[in-house]
């Protein structure tokens, strides 16, 4: 939240029009992000600076949409000279979009 609004607060950083959107509790449940309205924002490029270390702007985010689909699926046999490996990870420490 700090980088936008001390971008706006600050008056010798050159820009353009900027729109800031600031959401509440991102990480438990999206609720801020799931009450945006449509056309509330007008701009054409979004810049997320939803990271972890200072000085980065990362774009975009990895989460906030979920889906379910279905399709066809066609199998085949696995031919005779191909190598099969099951490859399993675990207790690895969490992630983060941001990071």
């Amino acid at each position: 939240m700090a980088s936008p609004l001390a971008v706006l607060d600050d008056e010798h950083v050159k820009h353009g029009l900027i729109e800031v959107l600031l959401t509440m509790t991102k990480e438990t449940g999206m609720v801020g992000a799931f009450g945006i309205q449509p056309n509330w924002l007008q701009a054409d490029i979004l810049i997320n600076t939803d990271s972890e270390e200072e000085g980065e702007i990362y774009m975009g985010y990895a989460g906030g949409v979920d889906f379910t689909t279905t399709f066809k699926l066609t199998r085949e046999a696995i031919p005779a000279d191909h190598i099969i490996f099951k490859i399993t990870l675990k207790g690895l420490t969490g992630g983060h979009s941001g990071g």
